[in-house]
């Protein structure tokens, strides 16, 4: 094999923080020269050479080969190329070795299946959560009634207090079930846009950039809650022969949650943690909408 002497004909896709280790010896090592000289004591250096020394294992990959050979042999898509690949390999990698950030490995599996990308075990596992992750994208994007509030990526001190990874986990009872599972990718989207929007619409303080941190609708009980209450809300409606992907439809049924204590001195959640917790306030929200069931009949 050769690599052209050229910028850019290899790139590190994994593994900075072991490169940039050796270049701090070899620093540190030209600093102790600089001050000691070589006439000191062997062991010193040999310590040095040694770490200069130390082998690590390289995987060198031909992202592009590779994108030719799998786009006419496996069939995939014709618009796969390296950087699939690449991204593709640093997921495994990543996932078999040090975990790679929860929200950001849904982010990357995503990304992995919507290239073509199929056969990886821990991706095809939880097939579903590839499914939510570009409508999590959609209500977090422009106009979307997440807009700015979901950490993608999972990078600590963005101010975005909703990790993907806990609002895709919370979708599961929805993605579990059949009636929803037989949508389109489209209609999936609008239901969860239309119950998010009149959510914010209801109680619009709690998705506000200045006084969320007040409440606890946006952290973790309160999106899990919300989530697991959706599939009971289109069950409601599919019951009730109520179109669910109309946003004006879900008001009389969630409603109530604008009289609810959210605030996080006070409200009812602030005691409750954990998956007892989720239950305990999923059923408190049934109850609040069984209580709009009666008013409305």
């Amino acid at each position: 094999m050769e690599l052209p002497i050229i910028p850019g004909s290899i790139a590190l896709l994994d593994g900075q923080q072991r490169t940039s280790g050796f270049e701090v010896v070899f620093q540190e090592f030209k600093e102790f020269i600089k001050n000691n000289g070589f006439d000191v004591d062997n062991g010193i250096i040999e310590q040095y050479y040694e770490l200069f020394n130390f082998e690590l294992p390289i995987v060198l990959i031909n992202s592009i080969k590779i994108s030719d050979k799998v786009r006419t042999e496996k069939k995939l898509p014709e618009d796969i190329d390296p950087t699939d690949i690449e991204r593709a390999f640093f997921f495994i990698i990543n996932k078999t070795q040090k975990a790679v950030n929860a929200s950001l490995k849904d982010e990357l599996a995503y990304k992995t299946i919507s290239a073509g990308i199929r056969g990886i075990p821990v991706i095809e596992k939880e097939l579903w959560r590839t499914e939510v992750v570009p409508i999590a994208n959609s209500l977090n994007g422009e106009q979307g009634p997440l807009e700015g509030l979901i950490n993608l990526g999972g990078v600590p001190g963005l101010k975005k207090p909703i990790q993907l990874n806990g609002f895709v986990t919370s979708l599961k009872s929805l993605f579990s079930n059949e009636h929803f599972t037989s949508l389109t990718a489209e209609k999936k989207r609008e239901f969860l846009h239309a119950y998010w929007g009149m959510i914010r619409e209801i109680i619009p303080e709690t998705f506000d950039k200045e006084s969320y941190n007040k409440f606890l609708l946006t952290k973790s009980i309160g999106i899990y809650s919300l989530n697991n209450l959706a599939n009971d809300i289109f069950n409601h409606c599919l019951n009730r022969h109520v179109d669910p992907f109309l946003k004006e439809n879900l008001r009389s049924y969630l409603y109530p949650l604008k009289n609810f204590d959210w605030s996080i001195e006070t409200s009812p959640f602030a005691i409750l943690a954990g998956k007892k917790g989720v239950k305990r306030a999923k059923e408190m929200m049934i109850e609040l909408v069984k209580v709009a069931e009666v008013n409305e009949a």
